[in-house]
């Protein structure tokens, strides 16, 4: 620290024996913010050599009842911090990754302790644990799938969506069997299908679009129905036949349709449905039948793509690309063919 730190009333900070008078330890905790976000190899390959990670996880031991209680609240700031550190430890660094796999139960069972801080939980741990690493996703049993769907449906919780959409593999790489054995798995559970559907359905979610409760409330309902649409999407992504036609029964033409013409849609949930569309109907392996509901779809797109190019590109300054970054113009063009 460059100079002390100070506080008005530093007794105030302190556990009750040592503002009697007495003595007791104190920790103090001093975050900052790196000027990197991306993880640094170097400094992961050092602290695993130094088997950091296996002192981290003695941490996990310690024993805390389920729901928090007062006893238990130095403990619990401590179980955080270990799933902070672990994280911190595999995120994109491989060799921590899987040595971090054969823990995955026991982070797993952790879950239900609640250890939830604004930048970490276990789900957290474990996405970092899974993240664009095929062969650790490959060990992930069909139960510990259907144990998040229970979770998912339980809490409507979007970090289990998450960690469900991850273990499908990397991006480019989708793992069938865990693709089907998610989207089945939800397919099976009616409580996790969030998906709005009807006139209550809809009506229910443009209020919560109103309220902007996807940005307000990121671990709520609105932001766990985007997740949803995107992880049904994700299952159906590559030659993927079962999950494709466990899809189209979830998520109808129709649905596509309906949900598509609501003009309030966020681009992200508007994005999940266009893909699940694409890789559940149009690239599909089974074919699609021709029917009113398809045209009336490829009819919308047709005449949004025109309204674009008629209407929205003579508007834009000659120099618009050169001068706007790439995120900028992706979502500028596709907001514009899709609202």
């Amino acid at each position: 620290l460059e100079t002390a730190i100070s506080v008005a009333n530093p007794t105030a900070f302190a556990p009750k024996e040592m503002q009697d008078g007495g003595t007791s330890e104190v920790f103090i905790f001093l975050e900052c913010r790196a000027e990197s976000v991306e993880p640094n190899p170097d400094l992961q390959l050092l602290l695993y050599n130094m088997g950091a990670h296996d002192i981290v996880l003695r941490f996990l031991n310690l024993p805390v009842a389920v729901l928090p209680v007062p006893d238990d609240f130095g403990k619990r700031q401590v179980l955080i911090a270990a799933y902070r550190m672990l994280k911190a430890l595999c995120s994109g660094f491989k060799v921590t990754q899987l040595a971090l796999v054969p823990h995955i139960d026991k982070i797993t069972s952790q879950i239900e302790l609640q250890l939830i801080s604004h930048d970490i939980t276990p789900t957290g741990c474990l996405i970092s644990i899974l993240k664009d690493n095929p062969s650790a996703c490959m060990q992930i049993s069909d139960d510990l799938i259907r144990r998040f769907i229970r979770m998912a449906a339980e809490s409507h919780a979007p970090r289990f969506i998450r960690f469900l959409r991850n273990i499908t593999g990397p991006e480019e790489q989708p793992i069938l069997r865990t693709q089907f054995f998610v989207i089945q798995g939800i397919s099976e559970n009616i409580d996790a299908q969030v998906f709005f559907d009807g006139e209550e359905g809809i009506k229910e979610r443009d209020e919560l679009i109103a309220k902007n409760d996807h940005i307000n409330n990121p671990r709520g309902k609105l932001a766990y129905h985007i997740e949803l649409i995107g992880l049904v999407a994700r299952c159906t992504e590559g030659i993927a036949p079962g999950p494709e036609m466990v899809g189209r029964s979830l998520i109808t033409l129709t649905d596509i349709m309906r949900h598509l013409n609501c003009s309030n849609l966020p681009l992200t949930l508007r994005a999940n449905y266009l893909a699940f569309f694409d890789e559940a109907y149009l690239f599909a392996k089974r074919p699609l039948e021709k029917s009113n509901e398809l045209i009336v779809l490829l009819n919308m797109f047709a005449n949004r793509v025109e309204n674009y190019v008629r209407d929205t590109l003579p508007s834009l300054d000659r120099d618009f690309d050169r001068f706007s970054p790439e995120g900028q113009l992706t979502e500028y063009v596709f907001g514009s063919l899709t609202t």
